[in-house]
């Protein structure tokens, strides 16, 4: 399968419902609906968090805006002492007990740091991640006026 950049993939995805359904002998309607069912399902939905990760992978884990979004989670894994694994655990174990008890609001920012740490174990970077801590540890330094 040839690369397909992340955020086309959506787009592709329907264009190849709406033409095979067509190709089936569908309606021009039906084909309509299965090229928005597959543009906008499941998959869709899953490939919108990993952009959404991708984005903040981009800045430096320094950055205001990574800081200020993540700041909460990362006190408290280092609060606790946690190495990569086990920040993952606890990540993974919240999430499941968030689905167990059907909360409705599921926190973004928990899965997107969640996604974030598991790219970081399968990427073995267990010693970024001691980075990142300290990184988004460190004091702000404001800029002279």
């Amino acid at each position: 399968m040839p690369f397909r950049p992340r955020y086309s993939r959506d787009e592709i995805r329907g264009n190849a419902a709406f033409a095979a359904a067509r190709a089936s002998g569908l309606s021009a309607l039906d084909a309509a609906l299965a090229a928005i069912e597959a543009q906008f399902g499941t998959a869709s939905v899953i490939n919108g968090d990993k952009l959404r990760v991708q984005r903040w992978l981009e800045k430096s884990f320094g950055h205001q805006e990574v800081r200020a979004r993540f700041a909460y989670h990362i006190e408290r894994i280092a609060a606790l002492g946690l190495s990569l694994d086990q920040a993952c655990a606890l990540l993974r174990a919240e999430c499941a007990e968030r689905r167990i008890e059907r909360i409705r609001l599921p926190s973004m920012v928990r899965n997107e740091l969640h996604l974030i740490l598991r790219l970081m174990r399968f990427k073995k970077m267990h010693k970024a991640f001691g980075e990142m801590v300290a990184a988004m540890r460190a004091p702000i330094l404001e800029a002279a006026e």
